[in-house]
């Protein structure tokens, strides 16, 4: 199935199948990508909590996607069948949290990463350009445009922005260029657009790589915050940590937790150089199933 990458048809066969299967799953398209591919947000639970858990923004980090597919997959049914996980009621959760879930923030870029660059592409010059006239699209994590969407929120994006001309980077690039300004991007707007609607109480990031929890922005105190990333990090085994500097503005879990002054954590799964082998889906899998669902218990 994903043995040679994760691509939105697989990504929306998957889903289908999710829909048949699990009636009292709600899809729910939050916005479109650049080439106009659906961003879909799947729910479970009826619960007053809400958790917004989101995977795929970078390209070459498509393995997160279906990590989330496959834990939605599992909870769903352990909750017809009314069981329990490490401990927690499955229907209790349900009852008391609504969990969505954003597979696929960046389709396009994912698509080009797989599937390389066609001659007949209309974008076929500009994408070879921003990838230094190279064929290899392996390593790009922007977004269509050469956006990177995780440097494209209004949280520290100047600071990103002078680390950029730091390194060279002076317009779209296949990583670290921010846009032209926060929140130009689609897939971006469409985050933060379905972030102001629902007052989420959490959210989490999904990234690769290097076994790291990412849990704060600015300083901002946050009651609890690290307590949960604490446990999040004793759950998974990763390490509960900072970014370096070049990684420390205009993400979404920055946005978050600036906006709405609630926890919001970027999880770095996987270990290696991106993008992952899919040998290690297992392995992230399982390290994960439980930080999740931590997540969405809460307190």
């Amino acid at each position: 199935m994903i043995r040679n990458g994760y691509t939105y048809k697989v990504l929306e066969n998957e889903i289908l199948k999710l829909e048949k299967k699990y009636k009292f799953i709600e899809k729910i398209i939050i916005g479109n990508s650049v080439e106009g591919r659906n961003l879909y947000t799947l729910k479970f639970g009826r619960g007053k909590r809400k958790v917004f858990i989101c995977g795929g923004i970078h390209a070459c980090e498509w393995i997160t996607s279906p990590i989330l597919l496959r834990w939605l997959s599992e909870i769903c049914r352990l909750y017809i069948s009314n069981d329990s996980a490490y401990g927690r009621s499955v229907v209790e959760l349900f009852n008391k949290t609504t969990v969505h879930i954003l597979p696929m923030v960046n389709p396009d870029g994912i698509e080009l990463q797989i599937n390389g660059l066609s001659a007949y592409d209309p974008r076929y010059s500009k994408l070879l350009k921003i990838n230094n006239y190279n064929t290899d699209f392996s390593k790009w994590k922007s977004n269509i445009n050469g956006v990177d969407i995780n440097r494209n929120f209004d949280a520290g994006w100047q600071e990103a922005k002078e680390i950029e001309r730091s390194i060279k980077i002076k317009g779209p690039y296949l990583h670290t260029y921010g846009g032209s300004y926060p929140e130009s991007e689609p897939e971006t707007q469409a985050l933060t657009s379905y972030t102001r609607q629902e007052d989420f109480d959490l959210i989490l990031a999904y990234h690769t790589q290097g076994q790291e929890i990412y849990w704060d922005y600015g300083g901002i105190y946050i009651e609890g915050a690290r307590e949960l990333g604490e446990e999040l990090a004793r759950a998974s085994g990763y390490s509960l940590t900072n970014p370096d500097e070049n990684s420390s503005y205009a993400g979404y879990k920055d946005w978050f937790i600036k906006e709405f002054k609630k926890p919001g954590y970027t999880i770095e799964c996987g270990l290696g150089v991106n993008p992952l082998p899919i040998s290690q889906f297992n392995q992230i899998y399982y390290r994960n199933f439980e930080l999740i669902l931590i997540a969405a218990w809460g307190e």
